[in-house]
């Protein structure tokens, strides 16, 4: 599905970020809070930095913004937690770890009197800040900046999360 806007700026795409992408050629391209690791599988993640920099003008940028995950070989968890709760409802978190898969998934579960029980699932499949080099390395793009946050911070050895730009040389 795709739309543009009443002066034809931004253009909406439905689908798949690692198979629909608009054709560009872009100055940059943005995937904001985490949404990277929506990807499930790595081989999925180096594709979209592939498809990422074939769609990059020369000089242009890829802007990953992403938690820096907690690098731990051990053994599976499994989480449960209140999210939120009120007179009238209450929100779980549900969720187990996978370290050595580099994943993660877990439920919202809502529960209400009068709207029963409402199920969220996500996933996700990390990457530590290192491998997203690697993958923009093997796609040709070289790490120009690591942030803390879209503030423009400093990245440190203690952030919890990361902007990473990426650039694509300008041959020239």
């Amino acid at each position: 599905l795709r739309e543009r806007d009443v002066d034809g700026r931004v253009e909406a795409v439905l689908g798949d970020m690692t198979d629909v992408l608009p054709d560009g050629p872009f100055d940059a391209v943005l995937v904001a809070y985490n949404t990277i690791f929506n990807v499930l599988d790595a081989g999925d993640q180096e594709r979209l930095f592939t498809a990422v920099e074939q769609r990059l003008r020369p000089d242009g940028v890829f802007v990953v913004e992403a938690f820096v995950p907690e690098v731990d070989a051990g053994t599976r968890t499994c989480d449960v937690g209140v999210r939120s709760m009120a007179a009238d409802h209450v929100v779980l978190s549900v969720s187990v770890q996978r370290p050595d898969e580099q994943r993660a998934e877990g439920q919202f579960v809502h529960l209400s009197a009068d709207g029963g029980v409402q199920l969220r699932p996500w996933a996700i499949r990390w990457a530590t800040t290192l491998q997203l080099d690697d993958m923009a390395a093997a796609a040709g793009l070289r790490l120009d900046e690591r942030l803390h946050d879209m503030s423009g911070a400093p990245f440190t050895d203690e952030s919890a999360q990361h902007v990473s730009i990426y650039r694509r040389p300008d041959p020239r």
